[in-house]
């Protein structure tokens, strides 16, 4: 019989039916400016081939042939239900590769924020830290012009006016 040639010795569990229930809603995650991702699969494109099934293999529908062809011993039916699921291995293949784009995608940008936070703060360390021995000196030589100011003015105010003659 094919299931044993196949090494299907348990096949006493039953499998009746399977249906994907989830929706087609896309999780849009904005990573640029106005740049939005997908980050989720939409089930049918994984499982059916498409919202309609008309580009793709449906999984579970091919499960369920070949369970049926393994209990009938058809040979034809195996063949055919093993055919679908290679492609349907292709199909989960190509949405892999859509995830993996999209991780490359997002590694990029990773990767482009890095650089730029490290520029920032590159520019940012060039403009605000001082270079000490610098700071000291110009502190120093505003020091020295602040006394000669208060020297000045005060031996101006010290000197003799017109109004001190007058008294």
């Amino acid at each position: 019989d094919a299931r044993t040639a196949l090494g299907f010795t348990d096949y006493k569990r039953q499998l009746s039916g399977a249906e994907y229930l989830g929706d087609e809603g896309a999780m849009p995650v904005l990573i640029e400016p106005n740049n939005p991702l997908t980050k989720n699969l939409h089930g049918m494109d994984v499982f059916k081939g498409g919202s309609d099934g008309a580009d793709g293999v449906d999984l579970f529908a091919g499960l369920l042939s070949f369970k049926t062809a393994l209990e009938m011993d058809d040979d034809i039916g195996i063949r055919m239900a093993i055919t679908d699921m290679g492609k349907a291995i292709e199909q989960i293949s190509t949405e892999r590769a859509g995830i993996g784009a999209r991780l490359t995608r997002v590694e990029s940008i990773r990767l482009t924020l890095a650089d730029f936070k490290l520029s920032t703060e590159t520019f940012r360390s060039e403009q605000e830290d001082i270079d000490l021995s610098q700071a000291i000196s110009e502190l120093l030589q505003q020091q020295n012009a602040l006394e000669a100011a208060r020297a000045t003015a005060a031996r101006i105010l010290e000197a003799p006016t017109l109004l001190s003659f007058l008294r």
